[in-house]
């Protein structure tokens, strides 16, 4: 399987947050994050909720449902990964700082 929103890069010393922020939603809306064993099988889907924090490693594979076409709004989520690697870490900075200060360089 292919389809996981999983990166190489993610190791055990890596976690996952997803905050959801969503006060309407309801379990035939979906949006549900899946999470995989090794093998493939599902291991747990947890439904969103508002304020419902997730946490989970980095290593585990997962993938977010997207919301029924029923559902009118926007699904609203605060993903955040962190990680006790120093090097990881200041990577991540330089290219947040790449990513959202281009403009500098434009300038």
């Amino acid at each position: 399987m292919n389809f996981f929103c999983t990166e190489n890069n993610l190791d055990k010393d890596e976690l996952m947050i997803r905050i959801s922020l969503n006060k309407d939603f309801k379990k035939n809306d979906y949006g549900e994050a899946i999470f995989y064993k090794d093998n493939g099988e599902i291991l747990a889907a947890v439904y969103p909720k508002m304020g419902r924090m997730v946490v989970w490693n980095a290593s585990v594979p997962f993938i977010f449902k997207p919301p029924a076409m029923s559902y009118v709004q926007a699904q609203f989520d605060v993903l955040v990964r962190i990680t006790t690697s120093k090097e990881k870490a200041e990577q991540a900075i330089a290219e947040t700082k790449v990513h959202f200060f281009q403009w500098d360089s434009i300038k």
